[in-house]
């Protein structure tokens, strides 16, 4: 039996601009799984709640990250007897549009090799970290253990790349930017 301690956030929050990004375990129909939670730092509203799960897996111990342009990367532990093996290392990828969040399938980044890990105290977890990368903001490394034999685990370091905005909406955006700029300039030269 492994212990997914409970409901405390057990991982960093991750904030952009004034968006707090915060995940913790929680329970949907039985099985353990996981709460994200987006907040206002300005005004300390809840925007958004999303519990993720499955009903064939537990998703416990979980660390999330996010970057300017709404994508969100939530890297955490996966536990079920399939043909996957037991206490795998797994990641979801959110992208926000109108200010919702959705999450895609999930992403198996390791799988675990063994279905009867008992280790001792059955702790687990504790080392989950997500993180953009300082380099470019579509790229996120995200650690996460998972089952290497019956009573060892090890770490998974796993690059996820997100799709940069497509040229032509990078174009629009542009030319919106533009438009108003101009918009601003014509405004402001008759106010003077």
């Amino acid at each position: 039996s492994i212990s997914t301690i409970d409901g405390r956030l057990a991982s960093n929050a991750y904030q952009v601009g004034n968006k707090i990004y915060a995940v913790h375990n929680t329970s949907l129909n039985g099985n353990a799984a996981l709460s994200v939670l987006v907040v206002d730092e300005t005004t300390n509203q809840l925007i958004q709640e999303i519990v993720l799960g499955d009903p064939d897996f537990d998703y416990f111990n979980a660390s999330i990250a996010a970057n300017s342009f709404g994508d969100i990367v939530v890297g955490f532990t996966r536990s079920g007897f399939f043909d996957d093996g037991n206490l795998s290392a797994v990641a979801l990828v959110g992208h926000t549009s109108g200010g919702v969040i959705s999450f895609g399938d999930p992403l198996l980044l390791q799988a675990g090799l063994v279905d009867n890990y008992h280790f001792a105290n059955g702790r687990w977890g504790d080392y989950t970290s997500t993180v953009v990368d300082p380099d470019n903001p579509f790229v996120f490394w995200t650690f996460q253990q998972y089952a290497l034999a019956s009573d060892l685990w090890a770490t998974q370091i796993s690059q996820i790349i997100v799709p940069e905005p497509s040229g032509l909406m990078l174009a629009a955006i542009c030319s919106a930017l533009l438009a108003a700029a101009l918009r601003h300039r014509r405004v402001s030269r008759r106010a003077v």
